[in-house]
């Protein structure tokens, strides 16, 4: 625990108290010494680290990382998350990040899902369709995270989302290209089956295939 002190010169220091009790040959405690530890340098050093962690968040705009309390209310915003999901911070924090997901994603409950997995299993990944502010539909690939507190009691979660819509689109034509191919390969394939069939069965003409040798082959 640590507790302020003033000085005579009236300034202030942050320091920890270890006081320790004094006992005379008895065992009888006769005093006491309290030695402090004088924090205030290593605290302004904490302070400004944490300062330089949340400008970093807050400057991301690859990513959208924001935080949510336990209820998943939204509790701050950053650059990322303003360019991702076009809300501005006075409009998304207070909100529930449900206003996230699709309709029918919020009617199976799959926002609360995510939540309780993030509190069962320390965190929950999922990749699906998104909405923006303006309703169009991008693909969010998101990591809740849950915080806890020095009890291990959970205090909120991080949610940290990436926009992976260029490339669900590409994994998406890759796909239809290859259904497309093998669906021509399988229709070539029937065709040279009936071609072969055909030749097989004509009795008025000898019909052969030879090699580049001239050596017949059926």
């Amino acid at each position: 625990e640590e507790i302020v002190v003033v000085r005579t010169d009236a300034t202030t220091r942050n320091v920890r108290p270890h006081p320790r009790p004094l006992y005379d040959e008895n065992g009888e405690i006769v005093g006491a010494v309290n030695m402090l530890l004088d924090v205030t340098e290593k605290n302004e050093e904490i302070r400004k680290s944490e300062e330089r962690y949340h400008k970093m968040i807050e400057e991301v705009e690859d990513y959208a990382i924001i935080l949510l309390d336990v209820n998943g209310n939204i509790q701050n915003w950053n650059k990322g998350a303003q360019h991702i999901k076009q809300y501005s911070e006075a409009e998304a924090v207070g909100q529930h990040f449900r206003i996230f997901y699709l309709p029918e994603d919020r009617a199976t409950g799959l926002p609360d899902k995510l939540l309780h997995e993030a509190m069962k299993n320390g965190h929950a990944l999922h990749e699906g369709w998104r909405v923006r502010k303006d309703g169009s539909r991008f693909w969010g690939s998101i990591t809740i995270t849950a915080l806890h507190n020095q009890g291990d009691a959970i205090i909120g979660f991080s949610k940290v989302t990436r926009d992976l819509t260029e490339r669900k689109n590409l994994e998406d034509e890759l796909r239809t290209t290859a259904a497309e191919l093998q669906k021509s390969n399988e229709a070539l394939r029937k065709s040279e089956d009936r071609y072969l069939r055909m030749t097989a069965e004509v009795q008025d003409y000898a019909i052969i295939l030879l090699n580049e040798n001239g050596d017949i082959q059926n």
